[in-house]
């Protein structure tokens, strides 16, 4: 798979994640891809950058523990990544804030979380977060975590850093 928007897209096609879509086929049962390759230089199309050009760097990386820490966070710098624990629930999640019921753990995974709020109807404080499951999982890919208890262990251990300003 090779595109011009990208230096190196996924060697892995999009696939529906736990739901059904009108647009992706369904996601085939893990594992199914070797590890790609790892190239040192962006496909042929790809003419904004070269490989090492095109990469983000960071002057520095640090975790973010906490509710407050977590808002401060976000507002001062932006999104931060997380890592949270998966239970069957989670996968079926199709909208409000998600809290885990039912379902035994899958494992961990990482998501990027880029705000917080409080819903309007049920009024619970939830966390913002993208997943990387594509727009057919969820409210449109994202997911609103319950917030300040550290549901699925949201509030435990994140990772944020400063970008390298040239």
């Amino acid at each position: 798979m090779t595109d011009s928007k990208t230096c190196r897209p996924y060697a892995m096609p999009p696939c529906a994640h736990h739901t059904t879509s009108p647009t992706y086929q369904g996601c085939p049962t893990l594992p199914t891809y070797d590890t790609p390759k790892c190239e040192k230089t962006c496909n042929s199309l790809y003419k904004a950058n070269d490989f090492n050009n095109d990469k983000s760097k960071a002057k520095s990386a640090y975790n973010v523990h906490g509710e407050a820490n977590m808002k401060a966070e976000i507002s001062t710098n932006g999104p931060i990544e997380v890592s949270v624990r998966v239970y069957e629930d989670f996968e079926t999640y199709t909208g409000g804030v998600y809290q885990h019921v039912t379902g035994k753990y899958l494992g961990g995974h990482a998501m990027k979380c880029i705000g917080y709020g409080t819903d309007a109807t049920t009024n619970q404080k939830y966390w913002l977060v993208t997943n990387s499951w594509n727009e057919t999982w969820g409210e449109n890919g994202y997911i609103r975590i319950l917030r300040g208890v550290n549901e699925i262990g949201i509030e435990n251990n994140n990772s944020a850093g400063m970008p390298l300003i040239n």
